[in-house]
């Protein structure tokens, strides 16, 4: 087969490009042709190609902005109204690109190209979605329902993100993201480079930096950890970049202030093994609710605790008590009472390893690569 992605982001390289880039590898290698149109100067290009895709670019994808992360309504229609011109710009160039191609499928990556999609199914070319986050307003998911009608197929990442579809919709599939670790470093290594000494115990939240990820929490729980006598020795690395405008930038200063020796700002981390080889616990302390939660897995697969926000797709993540530990969103105690629980209790804390490492196998490329491989090929014969 021959497959089109489109990948709408521009200087951002998170989990939805990992996922994407997990996918290519799996289709190429199984013989599939793969291109990847994305925007000129994408932080993503270089992941692309390396997995094995053709990469374009196309500068009519740059415009298709719709307004910061989890921004207000009024931001969201305005910015939506001006970029009209843009979407029928980057329709032109999608279909362009994928007759040049000869594509099967052009498969969206991103929300501001899964909504093109029946205007490119209308040419004539089957259309399909990874669909990886919930969207924050009711009128984006809407606007997604509505395109969901003239798209050929969707890939949801979970249970959680197929709910604002339509449960039960006829072109939805669910299949959790291809998540896979590289070698880990040797543990002391990894520790004597981020400066942590013997007996110290490290706590780590992995993902960019915006409030809605909700890092600040991890930083309250940690500071009252610190006045406990038993505890005084806990550091918090906080390991992501400001990557999402003006917001992540505040935010980023705001976290800063409040740095020390115990609380600690790494910005964004390329060999994001060096982190879960060191620390001991991983919370992912989201208070807007993730579709996935790669972190989640990656820490469980590295051998490391995890405490998750149970909102989202983390509740099918993490049996609390058995594979991780669920607790309340927003709420600072809850994250210190778990990771207090997983210190002080060193059945448990080899309990979670073991269930969560378990758990996290499900979410092999190969079964992703699978599932995703038969759906592609029934478009086909469609």
């Amino acid at each position: 087969m021959r497959i089109l992605c489109v990948e709408p982001a521009g200087r951002k390289l998170g989990g939805a490009e990992r996922s994407l880039a997990g996918l290519i590898n799996g289709l190429t290698s199984r013989g599939h042709a793969v291109a990847v149109l994305t925007q000129p100067g994408s932080d993503a290009i270089d992941l692309f190609g390396s997995a094995g895709a053709d990469v374009v670019t196309s500068a009519a994808l740059q415009q298709l902005s719709a307004g910061t992360r989890h921004g207000g309504r009024l931001e969201f229609v305005t910015r939506a109204a001006t970029v009209a011109p843009a979407a029928k710009a980057a329709t032109r160039a999608i279909v362009s690109e994928a007759r040049h191609f000869r594509a099967d499928v052009v498969h969206s990556n991103g929300f501001r190209t899964h909504v093109l999609a029946p205007l490119i199914r209308a040419q004539g070319i089957n259309t399909s979605w990874s669909l990886r986050d919930f969207a924050p307003r009711a009128l984006q998911q809407r606007i997604l329902r509505g395109a969901a009608r003239g798209t050929s197929l969707i890939l949801a990442n979970s249970e959680f993100t197929a709910s604002q579809i339509y449960r039960g919709h006829p072109r939805v599939r669910v299949v959790g993201n291809p998540v896979v670790l590289e070698t880990l470093p040797n543990r002391a290594d990894a520790r004597e480079a981020l400066g942590l000494t013997p007996g110290q115990r490290a706590v780590a939240v992995v993902g960019h930096l915006h409030p809605s990820k909700g890092q600040h929490i991890v930083v309250e729980a940690v500071e009252a950890m610190l006045r406990d006598p038993r505890y005084a020795n806990t550091t918090l690395l906080l390991a992501g970049g400001a990557v999402y405008g003006e917001a992540s930038q505040r935010y980023e200063t705001e976290l800063r202030a409040r740095c020390g020796n115990n609380v600690r700002l790494l910005g964004a981390v390329s060999g994001i093994e060096s982190i879960y080889a060191a620390v001991d616990v991983v919370v992912q302390p989201s208070i807007h609710p993730e579709g996935f939660g790669r972190s989640v897995v990656e820490a469980q697969l590295a051998g490391v605790p995890v405490i998750a926000t149970a909102i989202g797709g983390a509740r099918e993540l993490v049996a609390s008590g058995t594979s991780g530990i669920l607790v309340a969103v927003n709420n600072a105690n809850a994250i210190r009472s778990a990771i207090e629980n997983v210190f002080s209790d060193a059945n448990f804390e080899r309990s979670l390893i073991k269930h969560g490492h378990t758990a996290a196998l499900r979410f092999n490329p190969d079964s992703h690569v699978d599932v995703v491989e038969r759906a592609f090929q029934e478009l086909e014969r469609q």
